[in-house]
């Protein structure tokens, strides 16, 4: 999980596909996309990797678009399951995080997560 604040912008980790996107997620419903909130998977080239990022405010990307590394594709944001924490400043923005994972295979269908540290 990362903070910078909320809507800070979110940029791909690398080139590759989107493979899907969940948004409509608003702060306070935790259910929504699964607990994922507004989330974006991007498919890369190599090695079968996908990376998501989960609990946007806002998606800038659709299925099926290209990225780039460094594009930006979406906006800090505390939609779908996030742990509210008054620390960071403002109740309204509490539980504001990016929750990055690195997954070998798509995730939450055969897939497995990996340490994003491990090939950087």
């Amino acid at each position: 999980d990362f903070y910078v604040g909320h809507g800070a912008p979110i940029y791909a980790a690398n080139n590759g596909t989107v493979y899907a996107s969940g948004t409509g997620c608003i702060r306070g419903d935790v259910k929504c996309n699964g607990g994922r909130g507004n989330y974006i998977i991007i498919q890369h080239n190599a090695k079968n990797y996908y990376t998501q990022y989960m609990h946007l405010s806002s998606v800038n990307v659709k299925a099926g678009q290209t990225v780039a590394r460094g594009q930006k594709i979406g906006t800090m944001g505390n939609t779908g399951h996030v742990v509210p924490t008054p620390r960071y400043g403002s109740s309204s923005y509490a539980g504001t995080h990016l929750h990055f994972e690195l997954w070998v295979g798509i995730p939450n269908r055969g897939g497995y997560h990996i340490n994003p540290y491990t090939i950087y």
